[in-house]
């Protein structure tokens, strides 16, 4: 049912390739070891998009903890709306056309550990995605624009919306 769905926690890198315009995101992660004994080990996750901290772009008027709150959940809401590409049915034709949006995935975990999704246009309304070349499967260009206009708001540091 979804073009490619890793587990946020699985994932390391993402390169966005649109536009002509490639985008980095990485995600970081420290492990802080429990003050009490039982307690559980805190992991901090550190947003980053092309080599800077995601906090940064929602500095303004924030304190420091706020916009790393406010860039946590501005990356999440964006990385739902990848994760949330859904298939719409089959492409019943083959594909020629070349990709339009590519998503990267560097994986921390599992056997494949660098996957590729990839968008071709296929009519006026669907775009074909693939899975490491693999699919054919069809879903709305409406849906790959809107997360578009989710990494952009992301990367101007702007509220992103559900």
């Amino acid at each position: 049912r979804f073009v490619f769905i890793p587990n946020i926690d699985d994932v390391d890198r993402l390169d966005v390739t649109a536009d002509g315009a490639t985008h980095t995101f990485t995600l970081a992660r420290v492990t802080k070891k429990a003050a009490e004994a039982g307690a559980e080990d805190e992991v901090v996750t550190t947003y980053r998009s092309d080599g800077r901290d995601l906090a940064e772009r929602y500095a303004a008027g924030r304190t420091p903890e706020e916009a790393t709150e406010a860039a946590e959940s501005a990356f999440k809401k964006f990385y739902q709306s990848l994760i949330g590409l859904s298939i719409e049915g089959q492409a019943q034709r083959p594909v020629h056309n070349a990709p339009v949006v590519t998503i990267r995935y560097r994986l921390n975990k599992g056997d494949r550990r660098d996957v590729t999704v990839t968008l071709a246009p296929y009519d006026k309304i669907f775009y074909a995605s693939f899975v490491n070349g693999v699919g054919g499967f069809a879903l709305t260009k409406a849906q790959a624009e809107g997360m578009l206009a989710k990494m952009d708001a992301l990367l101007a540091g702007e509220d992103v919306k559900d």
